[in-house]
C-alpha cells in the first residue's frame, strides 16, 4: 500500500475523526475508539491518561502515571487517516476494567498496527492462575516467532502462518469459544472451558505493565460479554476492515486459499471479487474519491508477472462490493492478483495509474483446482485399544474419478476380513477392527485420478500402552525392554512397597541417568501429549525444596517436562513445547506425607490435568493443549532433573518405586487398580464418593457409623445468647 499521500488529499478526505456506528451493539460492554478521543482528554506532549470507553458501561482505559502514558496520533495515514493511540515499547501500557467480561462468554476485537516486528508484544493481555494453571484472555501479538498469536480461557495458543508477523494494520478478533480471526478469515479453532475473569487485563503489555510492551499503533478495541454469531463476527470484520483498510479489501478469493475454480472443458472458471474502500460518511457507500479500479493479475507469485486485465469505471457508489469475471485458466496454477483504485486529482480530472497518491493494493494469491485429487484435511494420528476399531479418512475433491491405496509402513494395505477401505462423497477411509499390536505402524493414502495421483500426509496409529516400567527390584531397568538406566552418584537399594526393592537417595545425591530415547519423548503417543505418570514415593523427613522424578529441558524456552513430590509435600508437574507455551499444575503443600509409602499418578488428556493420591482423585484442572515437542537434546533423569544439560539440580530426597509411564491418560478406575494390585485394600473413586457432609467419618460410606456419629453430637450445644 501506499504510505505518500498529498495535504490536498487530506482536505478532500475531510474528517477522518467521523465516527462510525459499530453493526454490532448487543452485549457490548467496551468500545475504544480512537476516534472519539477528544481533543480536552490529550495532555500537552501529547499523551493520554484516559481512553474513554463509547459503550456507555464506564469501561475507560486508563494510566495514572504519566511516564507510562501512550501517545494520542489525531491523523495515521496507515489507517485511512483515522486517529490511534501509539505505544512506545518500552513502558507504556493502560489498565483495563478487569470485571467488565469473563473469559467464559466474551468475544473481542482490536485493530492495531505493529512499528517493530521483533520481540514479543501485547495488544490486549489478561491472565489468572488457578493452581498454577494459567486462565487467559488475549489477543497476542508474538513477534519472537514472526507470527500473531492468539489466546483465550483455557485455550492453547494458535498462531498464524509463519513468518506472517509485519507492519500492516490488522483487524484481529476472538470468541470465548476459541475462534481466532485475522483480518476477518477464520484461521483457528480451539477449545475452552474457563468462566475467569481475565486478572490484570491491560492494552500494551502483559500483567500490567510487566514486560512485553507493545510498540505500535492501536485504533480500536472492542469487547463483547458474550460469543457473537457467525454472522455477526463477520460484520464487525467488515467493519473494521473497511473503516481502516485504505483501498481495495476483502478479496474472494481469499489471499492464500487453494482449489479455486469450478471444471470447464479441461479448464476452471473463477470470479474475482473485492470490496472498494468506503465512504468516510457512510461505510455503505464508495470513498468517492475513487473513480477507477485498476484490476492487475499475473501467474506465479511474483508481483513481476501481472499485468493489467481491467480498468473499472465506478459509476455506482451506492455499493462497496465489485467483481470481474468470470475468467478461464488452466488447472494446476498460482496467481496473484491487486486492485489499484485511482483517485480524483484536485481539478476535477482522474490521477494517472502510476501516481503515489492512488490507493495502492495488496497482492493476493490463489492456486486453481488441482487436476489430480486435492486433499484438504487427514488422515489423523489415532490410538486404539486391542480389540477395538479406528478408523483413517482424508477428504478430497477431484475433477476426475479417483481411487484409493493405504500403505502402511510403506507397504500396500490390502483390505478384506477386518479391514475395509471406502471411496464416499469425497472421504477416502480405511477402517480397522479387532485390532492387534501388529496393527501399529504410519499410515497414508495416496489417490489417483486421470490427472495423476496425490499422496496424503502420514498419521499413526497406537496402541493406548505401557511405554516404560522401572520395578528397582535392585536394578535400573526397562521393563519393556527399552530404555534401562545407569547409576549415578550410587543411589541405593532398600525396601519398597509391599515388599519389594526400591531405588532410594535419602542423602538427594544418589539419580538415574537414562538416554536421550527414553520416555516420556516428543512423538505422536510417547509419553509427552497425552499420559498418565505412575509412582509410589516415600519422602525423606528432612527433604527440602523442589524435587524431581523426572525431568530434562531443552535448551531455551523449548521442549521440558518435570514431575515429582517437594519437600513440602506438594505435587508439582510442569511441561513446556516449543516457543515457550507451558502447563503447570501443583497441588497445595502437605498433599503427601513423610515417611510413608504413597502411590500418585498423574494424567494428562490433552486437555484435562488430573492428581490421584492412593488410587483417589485429588485435583483436576482444564489445561492449555500441548503437543508441539521435539527430540531431547539431553539425557533423561530419575530422581533429579537435567536443566539444558547444565547439571543435577532438584534431586528427590526419599525412596521411589515402580514408576510407570503409559502413552494415555488412565481413567479413575485404571488408575485405583495400580493401587489394589499392590495394596489389595479398596480405593475410594472419586465420582461415586457419596456427599462429604454426610461420610462423617471419610470412609467412602454412609452407614450406621456415619449415623451413631451423628446421633453421638445431637444433643450438644454450647450456644450462648446474650441476655438469656
Amino acid at each position: 500500500m501506499k504510505k505518500k499521500i498529498v495535504a490536498m488529499l487530506f482536505a478532500l478526505l475531510g474528517s477522518a475523526s467521523s465516527l462510525l456506528a459499530l453493526p454490532v451493539t448487543d452485549g457490548l460492554v467496551m468500545n475504544l475508539d480512537a476516534d472519539a478521543i477528544p481533543s480536552s482528554a490529550v495532555a500537552a506532549d501529547g499523551t493520554i491518561s484516559s481512553w474513554l470507553d463509547m459503550s456507555g458501561q464506564g469501561n475507560n482505559a486508563t494510566q495514572t502515571d504519566a511516564l507510562k502514558r501512550p501517545v494520542f496520533i489525531s491523523s495515521n495515514i496507515d489507517m485511512k487517516n483515522r486517529a490511534c493511540v501509539r505505544f512506545d515499547g518500552v513502558d507504556d501500557w493502560m489498565l483495563l476494567n478487569e470485571n467488565m467480561v469473563n473469559v467464559g462468554s466474551c468475544t473481542m476485537f482490536a485493530v492495531a498496527r505493529a512499528i517493530r516486528t521483533t520481540g514479543e508484544q501485547y495488544i490486549v493481555a489478561g491472565q489468572s492462575l488457578v493452581d498454577g494453571v494459567a486462565q487467559a484472555n488475549r489477543l497476542r501479538f508474538a513477534t519472537n516467532t514472526n507470527a500473531f498469536e492468539f489466546r483465550v480461557g483455557s485455550s492453547g495458543s494458535y498462531k498464524t502462518a509463519a513468518n506472517s508477523a509485519n507492519t500492516d494494520v490488522h483487524v484481529f478478533g476472538l470468541t470465548s469459544g476459541a475462534k481466532f480471526y485475522i483480518d476477518g478469515v477464520n484461521f483457528a479453532n480451539g477449545s475452552n472451558t474457563s468462566v475467569m475473569n481475565p486478572a490484570s487485563f491491560n492494552i500494551g503489555s502483559y500483567n500490567r505493565g510487566a514486560r512485553n510492551f507493545f510498540q505500535g499503533d492501536i485504533a480500536a478495541v472492542v469487547v463483547f460479554n458474550r460469543v457473537l454469531s457467525d454472522t455477526e463476527v463477520a460484520q464487525m470484520n467488515d467493519y473494521f476492515i473497511n473503516k481502516y483498510a485504505l483501498g481495495a479489501n476483502s478479496p474472494v478469493p481469499a489471499n492464500g486459499a487453494a482449489s479455486v475454480g469450478t471444471p470447464n472443458s479441461g479448464n476452471v472458471t473463477f470470479t474475482l471479487q473485492w470490496n472498494a474502500a468506503i465512504s468516510d460518511a457512510d461505510p455503505t457507500r464508495v470513498d468517492p474519491l475513487v473513480k477507477k479500479h485498476m484490476l492487475y493479475m499475473g501467474e506465479g507469485l511474483s508481483d513481476a508477472n501481472m499485468v493489467l486485465i481491467a480498468e473499472i469505471n465506478v459509476t455506482d457508489y451506492s455499493t462497496v462490493a465489485n467483481s470481474f469475471g468470470p475468467l478461464t485458466r488452466p488447472y494446476d496454477k498460482t496467481y496473484t492478483w491487486r486492485v489499484d483504485e485511482i483517485l480524483a486529482d484536485s481539478q476535477g480530472g482522474i490521477r494517472e495509474a502510476d501516481d503515489p497518491n492512488n490507493y495502492e493494493g495488496k497482492n493476493w494469491t490463489f492456486s486453481t483446482m488441482l487436476s489430480v485429487p486435492y486433499i484438504s484435511s487427514g488422515p489423523t494420528s489415532t490410538r486404539f485399544n486391542v480389540g477395538g476399531s479406528a478408523q483413517l479418512s482424508v477428504a478430497y475433491t477431484t475433477v476426475s474419478p479417483a481411487t484409493a491405496i493405504w500403505y502402511k509402513d510403506g507397504q500396500p494395505v490390502t483390505p478384506g476380513g477386518r479391514i475395509s477401505a471406502s471411496l464416499v462423497n469425497g472421504v477416502a477411509s480405511l477402517d480397522l477392527t479387532n485390532m492387534v499390536l501388529a496393527d501399529e505402524g504410519v499410515y497414508y493414502c495416496v489417490l489417483t485420478s486421470s490427472g495423476g495421483a496425490t499422496t496424503s500426509d502420514s498419521a499413526t496409529l497406537i496402541t493406548n500402552k505401557l511405554l516404560a516400567s522401572y520395578a528397582f527390584e535392585q536394578n535400573l531397568n526397562d521393563g519393556t525392554g527399552t530404555n534401562n538406566g545407569s547409576p549415578m552418584e550410587n543411589p541405593t537399594f532398600v525396601e519398597g512397597i509391599s515388599g519389594s526393592y526400591a531405588v532410594a537417595s535419602a542423602d538427594g545425591l544418589g539419580y538415574v541417568l537414562l538416554s536421550t530415547d527414553a520416555f516420556p519423548k516428543a512423538g505422536f503417543g510417547n509419553g509427552l501429549e497425552q499420559f498418565t505418570y505412575s509412582f509410589w514415593v516415600n519422602p525423606s523427613a528432612s527433604y527440602t525444596g523442589d524435587g524431581r522424578i523426572m525431568g530434562n529441558f531443552n535448551e531455551g524456552s523449548n521442549t521440558g517436562v518435570q514431575f515429582g513430590v517437594s519437600g513440602d509435600g506438594t505435587i508439582k508437574t510442569y511441561f513446556r513445547e516449543q516457543n515457550n507455551r507451558s502447563v503447570e499444575v501443583f497441588t497445595p503443600a502437605g498433599t503427601v506425607p513423610d515417611e510413608k509409602w504413597s502411590h500418585i499418578a498423574i494424567t494428562y488428556t490433552g486437555s484435562v490435568f488430573r492428581y490421584f493420591l492412593n488410587g483417589t482423585m485429588i485435583l483436576e484442572r482444564n489445561v492449555a493443549t500441548l503437543n508441539n515437542f521435539i527430540d531431547w537434546q539431553y539425557p533423561h533423569f530419575i530422581m533429579a532433573k537435567n536443566l539444558r544439560g547444565t547439571g543435577v539440580s532438584e534431586r528427590y530426597r526419599g525412596s521411589l518405586d515402580d514408576l510407570r509411564i503409559y502413552n494415555f491418560a488412565m481413567d479413575e478406575y485404571q488408575v485405583a487398580d495400580l493401587v489394589i494390585d499392590i495394596t489389595g485394600e479398596p480405593v475410594c473413586i472419586a465420582s461415586q464418593r457419596p456427599d462429604a457432609l454426610i461420610d462423617l467419618n471419610d470412609d467412602c460410606a454412609i452407614d450406621l457409623t456415619d449415623l451413631a456419629l451423628f446421633a453421638g453430637e445431637w444433643l450438644k450445644s454450647g450456644i450462648y445468647q446474650s441476655g438469656n
